[in-house]
């Protein structure tokens, strides 16, 4: 397996979420920035949050490392569920491990089902 660096953002705050997309989204990087509610945690594995850009895309960020691998990891599992056409998963618009991002559409539906996990090809 590659090594990936893995970095992160300093805060949960508007301006951090947007100079990491200055740097790995530009296009995005004006975009109006909606952070969800975010319970303050000490424990660095909650230091992650979530952000509504333009009303279309969300924004998955961390601003420390046991968040930054999670999100991280998500990307890349939302890159594989997104080549079977048959689950309807948001489309990764952007995914970067430096520093750890996720943007996807924001795509109406349901949690994922064992159904649809037992019906698709390995």
């Amino acid at each position: 397996m590659k090594y990936v660096a893995l970095t992160w953002l300093n805060d949960g705050t508007i301006k951090s979420v947007r100079s990491a997309l200055r740097l790995v989204a530009p296009e995005l990087s004006d975009s109006d920035i909606s952070l969800l509610p975010w319970i303050a945690q000490s424990n660095p594995l909650w230091h992650g949050g979530n952000a509504v850009l333009d009303n279309e895309l969300v924004a998955k960020f961390a601003w420390a490392q046991p968040a930054a691998e999670r999100v991280w990891h998500e990307a890349r599992i939302l890159r594989v569920l997104g080549r079977n056409p048959a689950l309807r998963t948001p489309r990764a618009v952007v995914a970067s491990s430096d520093p750890a991002l996720l943007v996807t559409e924001w795509v109406a539906g349901g949690p994922l089902t064992y159904e649809q996990v037992a019906s698709s090809d390995r």
